[in-house]
């Protein structure tokens, strides 16, 4: 099993915002997925998360860094790995929703049954119901009805990571189907939180 990417940046913005409880997560940038955080043998393990603060104008800026250590045979010090880095922007106000235009709804190009033949996620992450082509663009459709995402399940999020894993499958579907190339992402460039619930009924990402 491999934690999610989208979770390595819920779990940036959940501690870049435990000091300061006035501000909100407005964005999460420039983050690199250096090393996936694999659970060997199926066990737990403990992560080290750190943020580092600046101020940006009125905006205060978290650098954060996602530390593994994981034992090794025959080695007499733990082998400390850097998985994922980034920056959480905290601002006074809340981040205002973006407003996109989505194209209707046609007949799917490929159904959940099939991405999942070649999708790894396991059944909380295969988030994809359908995807298929309006003109330029690759839409995906959300999964209604979703097992729970985190232990308890009505724990807060920052991010609804599910809804960005939405986008990152839809992105990987249009990928697959223009170069047959299948590959996790390297880099998310910017995230734009909303309230960080999980919406239900017709919610698509528009790629």
């Amino acid at each position: 099993p491999v934690l999610p990417g989208v979770m390595g940046m819920e779990l940036f913005a959940q501690v870049a915002a435990l000091p300061f409880a006035d501000r909100h997560v407005s964005a999460v940038e420039d983050v690199e997925f250096l090393a996936p955080v694999k659970f060997f043998r199926d066990e737990p393990r403990t992560l080290e998360i750190s943020a580092q603060y600046t101020v940006d104008g009125d905006e205060l800026v978290a650098s954060c860094t996602l530390i593994g250590e994981r034992r090794l045979a025959n080695q007499d010090e733990p082998q400390r790995t850097v998985h994922f880095t980034g920056r959480v922007r905290l601002t006074s106000e809340a981040p205002s929703r973006a407003q996109v235009d989505v194209p209707g709804r046609s007949e799917p190009d490929v159904g959940s049954d099939a991405i999942y033949e070649i999708y790894f996620h396991g059944p909380a992450y295969q988030v994809l119901d359908a995807a298929w082509r309006s003109g330029g663009d690759v839409i995906g459709s959300f999964v209604d009805d979703l097992p729970a995402n985190q232990d308890p399940p009505d724990a807060a999020s920052s991010l609804a990571p599910r809804l960005a894993e939405l986008c990152v499958q839809t992105a990987g579907v249009w990928e697959i189907g223009t170069t047959g190339a299948m590959a996790l992402p390297m880099r998310v460039g910017r995230l734009t939180p909303s309230d960080g619930t999980e919406p239900s009924g017709d919610v698509r990402a528009v790629v």
